[in-house]
């Protein structure tokens, strides 16, 4: 694929009124089918973007786009880049991108897993692609991948650019599944702990604190299995994602997030796809319930991982939600 770095002027052009101020965003080079590397800013930090294109892209076409991203700790080139690319060959504007303090995009504290941090970034590169020459800005949705289910979540529900959200396999936190994921009382308590500790020490001498990310063989890994995808260098451990530095300051953020409130506050057409082997199907039953719109559950056969990258997965489900978009947006 080609690429092309798209030079991003956002002027603080201050047209200023007794009403309001407008800002102008500049795109200097020329946008092309495929994959384009884009840049744009969340809470004053530039994240860094691939903006995929339809093959068939025509300057001067609107198109429907959608934001893409992925679980826990990952980067573009993972997950959330697979299905972006996949669905720009359907005819949608794509959007993935590294959240702060991820991959290419910036932000001090390097992988650091706060999800409040991330439904930002979602709404900020709603921002982004809204204002983008090629996109209906009436026709923006959501896809969120196992933890950006939940982030992206908590995005739709504040932010009502997002016309359209579906979800794959997402992870919810609940209490129930805190619990069976992560030893009980005894271990979310021992973790909470490391976490504050892990979080003064940074306050005091500004160094972060790292345990490895992913491991069959080490079982104090934040990810302890035979996850293939996450092992392999040549399926997820990809150049950009770290397996040895999960900020131990990550716990605390992580163990008692709870996204399913969110779904009070979502009206807009909802697709969750799901397997009852995957990690927190009885949580994704339960956002379902709350949900307030029109929704739709399709359940499929597979594994938690094996959504992120194995066609047998990765096929029906981008089916379903080229389907629901297609009606959606």
């Amino acid at each position: 694929m080609k690429k092309l770095f798209i030079s991003i002027l956002a002027l603080s052009l201050s047209a200023f009124t007794e009403q309001n101020q407008t800002e102008e965003i500049m795109f200097i080079q020329k946008f092309e089918p495929g994959k384009n590397i884009v840049e744009f800013s969340s809470e004053g930090i530039t994240l860094k973007g691939d903006l995929y294109l339809p093959s068939g892209y025509q300057e001067g076409k609107k198109y429907p786009a959608i934001i893409v991203g992925g679980s826990w700790t990952t980067v573009k080139e993972q997950m959330a880049g697979l299905y972006a690319g996949a669905l720009a060959e359907e005819g949608y504007v794509t959007l993935a991108f590294d959240h702060t303090y991820y991959g290419e995009s910036g932000g001090d504290k390097r992988f650091y897993e706060d999800p409040k941090t991330k439904t930002k970034d979602f709404i900020n590169a709603m921002n982004f692609l809204k204002a983008l020459p090629m996109v209906a800005e009436d026709r923006t949705g959501g896809m969120g991948i196992c933890a950006s289910g939940g982030y992206m979540a908590e995005a739709v529900a504040q932010d009502s650019d997002y016309k359209s959200f579906t979800t794959v396999v997402p992870w919810f936190n609940t209490d129930e599944v805190v619990n069976a994921f992560y030893g009980g009382e005894e271990g979310i308590n021992e973790r909470i702990a490391k976490s504050r500790a892990a979080e003064a020490s940074y306050e005091q001498n500004g160094v972060m604190e790292y345990q490895l990310t992913i491991s069959d063989t080490d079982p104090s890994a934040a990810m302890y299995g035979p996850f293939e995808y996450y092992l392999d260098p040549a399926i997820g451990q990809v150049k950009n994602w770290s397996h040895d530095k999960f900020a131990v300051m990550n716990w605390e953020n992580w163990l008692t997030y709870r996204p399913l409130p969110a779904a009070d506050k979502i009206s807009v057409p909802t697709l969750i796809i799901n397997s009852k082997n995957a990690a927190t199907p009885a949580a994704s039953e339960a956002f379902f319930n709350h949900l307030k719109g029109e929704k739709e559950m399709v359940w499929l056969e597979g594994g938690q991982l094996d959504f992120y990258y194995k066609e047998a997965q990765v096929k029906p489900a981008l089916s379903k939600i080229v389907e629901h978009f297609k009606k959606t947006l």
